[in-house]
């Protein structure tokens, strides 16, 4: 399942030199319960950045991120994000289960020196629009609301549904997990395969 705010009309980099951008996210929620494989962002490299970027996931209080670190994804080079705006895919290998209707956030860090010509700005809608969060920045200390008008960050967070175990055919004794299928963009399903492994003749 896909839920999404993908709106945008202008950026806003992360990790300032005055200090008060160290993290930025958005608070979402889903409407299925399950493990999240991975989040999509858009974004664009500005400058030269040296470093690694990486998404976070967090509970909420009062609607803002709160608590430790649910899931982190895989680190990416930010060097390799174009200066262009792009779709960036953050995987989680160790997928964490969000429920419906609860809120959460996808933070999004790095750990290249804070700058603001040499940095990674995220694509985000400064009218908001997305019902169920808006954005948050983190300062080292406490997380605070981005504007007090409402903005949201472009995001796609997905939901793996039907992931049961496969049963096996008889005279089937291999699978393998192909991929995944968004079926007109609302769900988000487990793919498989069975390898037969054929009795030898006598």
């Amino acid at each position: 399942m896909l839920f999404r705010s993908t709106t945008d009309d202008q950026d806003r980099g992360i990790r300032s030199v005055d200090g008060t951008r160290k993290k930025a996210a958005q608070t979402f929620q889903v409407g299925t319960t399950g493990p999240c494989p991975f989040i999509d962002i858009k974004g664009k490299q500005l400058g030269t950045v040296s470093g690694n970027a990486w998404l976070e996931l967090y509970a909420t209080s009062a609607g803002a991120p709160t608590g430790g670190v649910l899931a982190t994804s895989d680190k990416i080079d930010a060097s390799l994000i174009s200066t262009s705006a792009q779709i960036i895919r953050f995987p989680f290998r160790n997928p964490v289960t969000l429920n419906s209707g609860t809120t959460y956030a996808w933070a999004l860090t790095g750990d290249w020196t804070e700058s603001d010509t040499n940095t990674i700005r995220l694509r985000e809608n400064s009218a908001g629009g997305y019902g169920s969060g808006q954005n948050y920045v983190y300062n080292g200390s406490a997380w605070s609301v981005l504007s007090s008008g409402g903005t949201d960050f472009w995001f796609k967070t997905y939901i793996t549904e039907n992931d049961t175990a496969v049963t096996m055919p008889t005279g089937y004794t291999q699978k393998a997990l192909i991929g995944y299928v968004d079926r007109k963009s609302t769900r988000l399903n487990s793919s498989h395969v069975s390898e037969s492994r054929m009795p030898s003749s006598a």
